[in-house]
């Protein structure tokens, strides 16, 4: 639907927040201010402080570790979880792994949009290593996280040209929640986004990591799949500032567990441009989710050590550390994969499965004497433990 053209139909939102535009129904839309807004600091530099020890402590734990890949991997799984948890899928990060393990099998929606999120996550991170974190960045970025999965049909990759509404229109009740700016706005909108991205404006990261996120959802450049591309962002941004150099702040998982209050937050912007109130709860998250993330990456590395050591002390074969190897990147596993992963013969796959299985490392699931799948029921504790909720 297009606005009302009237001055007489706008009017002023919040102080450096946006203005409210009059729609051709009578809802009033909304249409954030350029960032950066006028921010109080003074409240926001304790959780500033804190957020940064605690992210400095994660970054140091990756610096010493020589293959970051060994909690990297399974944090992305993660966040790819509770990020589209978020949004209303079912899928745990258990049932992710074990779609993982055969990846051309049948799968539900839910579980290819979380694969989807985790395949944007590396697209992303393989493109910052030859371009900024611009309009055509965030575009593919959306494309790839839409790619045969529920919205495909809604212009993946492309910015939307229809007036959408976050919440259920017309349904008893249900209501809507927040009205995005209309559509014609969108390009100009993004493009003062990509523009704030881009430059520097003397704001620690951090903070304008947090403005970014915001303004992002404000604005909700795509029909489908906002929430997942701008938390996508949100990791992208601080590692394409060196913050750190893996995207190891992820933030779903907070948000998730406090969902009310996330989007609460956000939606507060539009109706009392309370950004500090926004950036505080946005540091606190990075200051548990990184101190979560060093706790779980101590966790992995000392599992991976003790296990070594317990296939030491029983001289198991060398194909036996190759497989443990691929364990911590893929917790499922089937004797036929381990063997083409490691690149040694089915048989000495075999025996080296059984190994593991002997010392306690992985668990037979299917109970059939062909085809059987095997799970790292340690590392899955783990996670399990750390993140309850996925």
């Amino acid at each position: 639907m297009r606005q009302q053209d009237s001055d007489n139909q706008r009017s002023p939102g919040p102080r450096g927040a946006g203005r409210h535009v009059e729609l051709i129904d009578g809802t009033s839309a909304f249409v954030p201010d350029p960032l950066p807004p006028d921010l109080e600091l003074r409240p926001l530099m304790s959780p500033l402080a804190d957020a940064e020890r605690v992210l400095g402590g994660l970054e140091s734990i990756a610096g010493f570790i020589p293959d970051p890949g060994l909690f990297l991997t399974p944090l992305l799984r993660v966040e790819a979880t509770l990020s589209s948890r978020i949004e209303g899928t079912q899928t745990t990060v258990e049932e992710l792994f074990r779609a993982e393990m055969t990846p051309n099998a049948q799968t539900g929606d839910d579980a290819i949009e979380v694969r989807n999120y985790v395949d944007a996550m590396y697209l992303g991170m393989e493109l910052l290593e030859r371009r900024p974190l611009d309009l055509s960045f965030v575009r593919q970025l959306h494309a790839r996280l839409m790619a045969g999965a529920r919205g495909q049909d809604r212009g993946p990759g492309e910015f939307r040209q229809v007036q959408v509404f976050v919440g259920r229109r017309g349904r008893v009740g249900t209501a809507v929640s927040y009205v995005p700016p209309p559509h014609e706005r969108v390009p100009e909108l993004m493009a003062d986004w990509a523009a704030y991205a881009a430059r520097g404006d003397g704001l620690p990261h951090l903070i304008r990591c947090g403005l970014l996120h915001a303004q992002f959802e404000l604005i909700h450049p795509f029909r489908d799949g906002n929430g997942r591309v701008g938390r996508l962002l949100m990791s992208l941004y601080l590692m394409a500032h060196g913050r750190p150099s893996q995207p190891l702040v992820l933030l779903s998982p907070y948000f998730e567990e406090r969902r009310p209050e996330y989007y609460a937050h956000l939606r507060a912007l539009s109706r009392t441009g309370d950004w500090g109130s926004w950036l505080v709860f946005f540091l606190e998250a990075v200051e548990e989710q990184s101190a979560r993330a060093t706790t779980v990456a101590q966790q992995i590395v000392a599992l991976r050590q003790e296990q070594m050591r317990n296939l030491q002390a029983v001289r198991a074969p060398q194909s036996a550390f190759a497989v443990l190897e691929l364990l911590f990147r893929s917790p499922y596993i089937t004797i036929d994969r381990a063997a083409r992963q490691a690149g040694c013969a089915y048989a000495t796959a075999k025996r080296a499965m059984q190994c593991l299985e002997r010392e306690g490392i992985v668990t037979e699931v299917t109970g059939r004497r062909r085809n059987k799948q095997y799970r790292a029921g340690p590392l899955l504790g783990l996670l399990e433990d750390m993140y309850p909720s996925a």
